[in-house]
């Protein structure tokens, strides 16, 4: 196996190469990464995605919920939930903790605006750092009601459009 890089992270590239050209480089982004949603199924499938090179080789993935956790913590939780759900075979502890360095987590309440701007700043921040040229998903792991809001928000600070 030959390491690659993705993110801040270095994944070990599958002796089986895949067939699905990765994506562009890209941030994403889940609302209610503190959720079952995103521990039981989002989280391991990205896992799964950046263990078969299928991801952006620089990607960077931000958690946003209303739950207090600072990015050890988010990637810990991340690590327990691939060790728990993902797919056997998928990859081995030290894939999984250099895929969890590619792990920042962002607290806020979904109807403050300083919670957004928080969002944006570190968004920014990964962009520069991680060359990700503004490329953005957004994913709502919330429950439908949320979703109005988080997209609200979203347009107020100017993250509803490309850079």
């Amino acid at each position: 196996m030959t390491p690659r890089k993705h993110g801040a992270a270095s994944v070990a590239e599958p002796t089986n190469r895949s067939s699905i050209t990765p994506a562009d480089p890209c941030t994403i982004v889940i609302f209610g990464a503190s959720g079952d949603l995103s521990r039981r199924k989002l989280v391991p499938a990205l896992y799964s995605l950046a263990a078969q090179t299928c991801l952006a080789r620089r990607f960077a993935i931000i958690g946003f919920a209303r739950t207090p956790m600072t990015d050890d913590a988010f990637q810990q939780s991340a690590i327990d939930s691939v060790k728990k759900f993902a797919d056997a075979g998928t990859g081995n502890d030290v894939q999984c903790k250099e895929f969890a360095q590619s792990l920042a987590y962002v607290s806020g309440e979904y109807h403050h605006p300083e919670a957004f701007e928080k969002l944006k700043n570190r968004l920014e921040d990964l962009d520069r750092a991680h060359k990700l040229d503004g490329n953005r998903l957004f994913y709502l792991a919330t429950p439908p009601d949320v979703y109005p809001l988080v997209i609200e928000q979203l347009h107020k600070v100017g993250l509803a459009k490309h850079p």
